[in-house]
């Protein structure tokens, strides 16, 4: 590998969560766009380390996402190894320099009397018509540079890269092309010749105020119209991140993009929480049944077992009932473990509602380990309400890239995964042809709270809710577009919750709330949630959040305090389910009472709701749980 120049550093998680190919960054000296999946580079091996991440049920998953024949590897981010005796480095990710067009601050010759006597004049640019002032500074390509820096005269100037750049919402991305911008299309004026420059005023964060000027022939026109759709043309498909001639067939509008604003990258991860590959542990009578399961998974009826019993001589000290109570554990459990068709959410609410009274094996290889704690004597309104509690004192959480949007994110369904592209976002691919794909893996410790199906079966068939349903999932459709399809009333229920919860444990365990996360269980085979904090050392497995499940049950009822009242009281209780609400998104949420970090939330801050979860000040009455705290 030749010696390279080396740019900048950054982190690996942060490779999957902010710069991952395709991700404008801007670093000290430059501003790059990180390269795909071809360009990354572990030394001697192109195509990934000699050691990848090994967890099957998420490279399935992936690789039936992506569409590919082959099972793709899960490869951590090259870490960066330096060469004895040079600046350059065997390992790294290869950029491209983006955009390629700059800005010359040729303001910088005003501290030096070196310069020619039209500079100053230059800099500052009076409109004729308006006598308006504005900033204003050369617009080159980066072709007309030398040596990375603008000549006026005998004097050379720094550049910046351009603020702006235009995408689509196919995640492909290129420079605008201004002279086309400027003059509106085609132009008498010689492109050779074209002088252009960008006209800034006021504090240059009004696009109206914001001008490309053409000084050759005197066009001259505003940013805010490149706002208007269709302006900057169709996308040609460029995937400049892959190569200058990738591209994809696309035609869709192109828009304008501020190249460092907060919706120019998203990535697209997929996360599971890691399963024993056999389940080991738990008590004496479950090790047996795992041991003669090959016998034992036939068995439907006692007298099956009765006869098998003569057989077996291992299982005389159990009764009857417990040993068939103990065969539908173990085959739950299997069923989640082995069945490679059960999507992702799935599987884990099997594995952690198995039946299991220890969940895993305590050693420090082991990827899982909780343990049952008792709920104690509930009171309203808790009491009916909740089913199981476990302290997983270990889990693992392995995290894939599988892609990214622009302009606008896309978030799996209630199941961790993502379904069919919308007409509003799709993903851009990491590389033409995928072998493997960036992944991390974090360790941690969490809290798993499941809620009883009977009583949530119960709250849903309510007259009241079912009405208050029909609002909901209409508004929704109107308010967000281009999110995954309406996930129902017990997920924003449990959401809700988790985020009430996230705030009260926050304030005890140790760690700050933007460092938990949630996973959300809606579904056919249970309703919970799994609170967790996870990290690449040993700081997610300290025990402070494990120590505040023991007392789960006094951040239950102050979780359910907090969600009564919102400082935003009553108009964000009150919410009118309208085209014409004020509320960004429906539900009663807003940033004073349920909204925490996005990195906490898996969605984004939407489905969110506390009325579902409390009586609030609106008295809907759809509230899960009631009665006097």
């Amino acid at each position: 590998m030749s010696k390279l120049e080396i740019a900048g550093q950054i982190r690996q998680s942060q490779i999957l969560f902010a710069y991952g190919p395709g991700a404008m960054v801007d670093l000290p000296a430059y501003s790059v766009l990180i390269g795909g999946l071809e360009s990354w580079s572990w030394g001697a091996n192109k195509y990934g380390p000699d050691e990848c991440i090994q967890e099957e049920r998420l490279a399935t998953k992936v690789t039936e996402l992506l569409g590919l024949l082959e099972k793709v590897k899960l490869c951590p981010p090259p870490a960066a190894k330096e060469l004895e005796g040079s600046s350059s480095f065997k390992s790294g990710i290869r950029c491209e320099i983006f955009p390629q067009w700059f800005v010359a601050q040729i303001e910088n010759l005003k501290k030096t009397k070196q310069y020619p006597e039209n500079v100053q004049d230059q800099a500052t640019w009076t409109d004729p018509k308006t006598g308006n002032k504005y900033f204003s500074r050369p617009l080159v390509v980066r072709a007309n540079l030398e040596k990375g820096k603008y000549r006026i005269g005998k004097e050379s100037v720094p550049v910046v890269p351009m603020r702006f750049v235009q995408a689509c919402r196919n995640g492909h991305l290129s420079d605008i092309n201004w002279h086309f911008f400027v003059h509106k299309g085609s132009s008498d004026c010689r492109r050779d010749l074209q002088d252009l420059w960008l006209d800034e005023g006021g504090s240059g964060n009004d696009f109206a105020e914001i001008f490309v000027r053409c000084a050759s022939c005197g066009q001259r026109r505003p940013l805010s119209q490149a706002l208007i759709g269709g302006v900057l043309g169709n996308c040609s498909g460029a995937m400049p991140w892959i190569s200058k001639q990738a591209r994809q067939e696309c035609g869709r509008v192109n828009c304008l993009l501020t190249r460092n604003a907060s919706n120019a990258y998203f990535p697209q991860t997929m996360t599971v929480i890691s399963l024993p590959e056999q389940d080991t542990g738990g008590s004496e009578l479950h090790r047996v049944v795992s041991r003669l399961w090959t016998e034992l998974s036939i068995v439907e009826e006692v007298g099956e077992l009765r006869y098998l019993r003569r057989l077996k001589s291992d299982l005389e000290p159990f009764s009857d009932e417990e040993v068939m109570r103990e065969i539908e554990v173990v085959r739950n459990l299997r069923r989640a473990l082995d069945e490679p068709k059960t999507k992702i959410k799935p599987a884990e609410i099997q594995f952690l509602l198995s039946g299991q009274q220890i969940i895993g094996e305590d050693s420090p290889d082991s990827p899982f380990y909780g343990e049952v704690t008792p709920l104690g004597d509930l009171c309203a309104p808790l009491a009916g309400r909740l089913d199981r509690l476990i302290l997983v004192h270990r889990l693992r959480e392995v995290v894939a890239l599988t892609g990214f949007t622009r302009l606008a994110p896309k978030y799996p369904d209630i199941n961790g995964e993502y379904g069919e592209a919308t007409q509003e976002v799709k993903a851009a691919p990491l590389e033409e042809e995928i072998h493997w794909v960036p992944a991390i893996e974090n360790k941690g410790e969490g809290i798993f709270l499941s809620l009883s199906s009977r009583a949530v079966e119960a709250w849903r068939n309510q007259p009241a809710l079912r009405t208050y349903e029909a609002k909901l999932r209409q508004a929704w459709l109107i308010k967000v577009t281009g999110n995954p399809k309406f996930p129902g009333l017990p997920y924003i229920l449990l959401h809700s919750l988790s985020h009430l919860l996230i705030n009260s444990l926050s304030l005890t365990c140790g760690y700050p709330a933007s460092a938990l996360r949630e996973r959300i269980y809606a579904g056919e085979n249970g309703h919970g949630i799994l609170l967790y904090t996870s990290a690449s050392g040993s700081a997610g497995t300290m025990g402070g959040l494990v120590a505040e499940g023991k007392h789960l049950r006094e951040h239950l009822l102050r979780a359910l305090d907090m969600g009564r009242l919102c400082s935003s009281d009553p108009l964000c209780a009150q919410t009118e389910l309208t085209h014409e609400s004020v509320h960004l998104s429906p539900g009663a949420a807003c940033h004073s009472c349920l909204l925490i970090s996005e990195s906490s939330c898996e969605s984004g801050n939407d489905f969110l709701d506390r009325s579902l979860v409390v009586g609030t000040v609106a008295n809907l009455g759809v509230e899960f749980f009631q009665g006097q705290l």
